[in-house]
C-alpha cells in the first residue's frame, strides 16, 4: 500500500467551466507542486481518457490518474454517469474520485457516494477557500491515505 506522491502523481480534472478548471489547477499546483494535471471538459472525454480511447490512446499522454476531481454537471455525459461507468469497471473503480460540484443537493451527495465517489466537496465562492481545500486535499490524500499499490 502506498500514498500518492507529489513527484509522480497524475490528477485528472473533469470540468466544463474553464475558469473553475484554471482556479482549481492553480491552487493544486501552488499547494502540491510537481503533480501532473490533465483536464477533460465533459464526461464523454473523461471515459475516453480513462479507457484510453480515441485521442487518449497513448498512456504516455493520458496516464491513468491517481486522483480525479469530477464535476457533476457536465455536458454530453454527466458526472453521475461517469461514476456509474467507473464503478462498473474493475480497473477504474479503484481510482479515488472527489466530486467537486456547485450542487449542495442532498440527493446528489447521496447518489455520488452510492456510485463510488470517495469524497464530495462543494465548490467554494472565493480564492482563499479554494486554497484551503487544496491544502486539505493535499494533506489527506498525499500524507495519510493508503491506496492499493
Amino acid at each position: 500500500m502506498s500514498a500518492l506522491s507529489n513527484n509522480n502523481s497524475v490528477l485528472l480534472i473533469v470540468e466544463d467551466d474553464i475558469d473553475d478548471y484554471l482556479l482549481l489547477s492553480e491552487v493544486i499546483t501552488d499547494e502540491m507542486g510537481k503533480v501532473k494535471i490533465n483536464w477533460v471538459k465533459d464526461g464523454e472525454d473523461c471515459l475516453d481518457y480513462l479507457n484510453h480511447n480515441d485521442k487518449y490512446s497513448s498512456e504516455v499522454d493520458s496516464p491513468t490518474p491517481d486522483l480525479i476531481f469530477l464535476d457533476l454537471n457536465l455536458p454530453i455525459i454527466g458526472g453521475m454517469e461517469v461514476l456509474d461507468a467507473m464503478h462498473g469497471a474493475d480497473e477504474l473503480k479503484k481510482i479515488p474520485v472527489i466530486v467537486f460540484s456547485t450542487s449542495n443537493d442532498r440527493n446528489d451527495i447521496i447518489n455520488s457516494y452510492n456510485k463510488g465517489a470517495n469524497s464530495y466537496i462543494s465548490k467554494p465562492n472565493d480564492y482563499e477557500s479554494y486554497k484551503d481545500i487544496a491544502k486539505m486535499i493535499h494533506n489527506y490524500w498525499f500524507n495519510y491515505v493508503k491506496l492499493p499499490a
